[in-house]
């Protein structure tokens, strides 16, 4: 192949790549007003598909965060961080900095570790009926703990000294976004309620992938993690894919479960990743577990998720068993949050 040719099969690579890009941002845009739309109409129909599109829009918009932190989506740096900040704005991830969000994501790469705030250990020390509430609300399929780390996220400018710098943008934050909460409340409550039942619908839909991605050790912010290496990541990094045997399936988190891949080269696209983990860990069949590149199947996933729901409160992510009958799921206990969008 001459030297032009390349530069052309290049050119139209990268020409591929923005449209399929472009092609997802704006749905990302259009679901979510066509959705917020919805939310208003009589029939129950509309107001079902409005809360399905605007729930799937934040869904989608996270994993652009995560493109855009990765600098996968466009080659200027400043594109990548103003629509990574307006993606964060739109799914409520914006009372993080970008270089918060960006930098916790990037230790997560470098350290081979899921940094939290807290040792969530320390639960089981909690007042009983805060316990019990936290767990009930889980069983419920409420993440009550995601928004206890979203919690600490808002309130640590006014409790930890060191960033005091970002009280006013917080207040700023929180003034506009409880504006338009109670300005949508006024305009029609049902929209309202819906959003809210919309945005839960969004958090779990979106830990439940996280959830299975990694059994890394936790280290608590301020710690200095242990030192692993790449046999430690690939062994304890997981894919968890809506579907095998029909692939356009797993657009629906926009190829997000294939994790192992993603840690393997973290600069490859989310249109890239399924060529990149065939190439890598080979073709995936449906033998889930090491032969296949860790991978995870969606209804073990899901099962384990329900079965673990409230067990998974206060305790370390576990670990995935390999034994002479295969791939075994019972103490993969699972994370409680959505880790790059809540740095500690």
């Amino acid at each position: 192949m001459s030297i032009s040719q390349s530069l052309e099969q290049y050119n139209r690579a990268k020409i591929s790549s923005l449209i399929k890009n472009l092609v997802a941002l704006i749905y990302v845009f259009a679901a979510y007003i066509s959705g917020i739309v919805l939310l208003f109409v009589q029939p129950w129909w509309g107001n079902l598909l409005g809360a399905i599109l605007t729930a799937h829009s934040l869904l989608i918009a996270s994993v652009f965060i995560h493109e855009f932190i990765h600098g996968s989506v466009f080659k200027s740096r400043a594109l990548n961080v103003f629509w990574g900040r307006v993606m964060m704005h739109l799914n409520g991830a914006c009372y993080a900095t970008w270089s918060q969000i960006s930098e916790h994501h990037f230790n997560h790469h470098i350290q081979i570790t899921d940094f939290i705030p807290f040792d969530y250990a320390i639960v089981k020390n909690w007042s009983p009926w805060l316990r019990k509430t936290i767990q009930t609300l889980e069983w419920l399929y409420i993440p009550a703990f995601e928004y206890l780390i979203r919690l600490d996220v808002i309130t640590s400018p006014f409790i930890n000294p060191k960033k005091r710098h970002l009280r006013v943008r917080t207040l700023f934050i929180f003034t506009y976004r409880a504006g338009l909460f109670i300005l949508l409340a006024l305009v029609s409550l049902k929209a309202f309620l819906l959003y809210i039942l919309a945005y839960f619908c969004f958090v779990s839909m979106m830990r439940l992938v996280e959830t299975f991605h990694h059994t890394f050790e936790y280290t608590v912010q301020g710690e200095t993690p242990l030192k692993r290496d790449r046999i430690y990541e690939q062994k304890n990094t997981f894919s968890n894919v809506v579907s095998v045997r029909y692939p356009w399936l797993n657009l629906f988190y926009l190829n997000f479960g294939y994790h192992n891949a993603h840690h393997y080269n973290m600069r490859y696209p989310w249109h890239e990743l399924p060529q990149l983990h065939k190439s890598v860990f080979g073709e995936a069949s449906g033998n889930y577990g090491e032969a296949a590149g860790n991978f995870i199947s969606f209804w073990q996933m899901f099962a384990t998720y329900h079965t673990l729901r409230t067990a998974r409160v206060g305790k370390n992510q576990g670990e995935v068993c390999t034994k002479e009958g295969g791939f075994s799921m019972e103490n993969f206990t699972g994370g409680v949050g959505v880790s790059f969008l809540t740095p500690p």
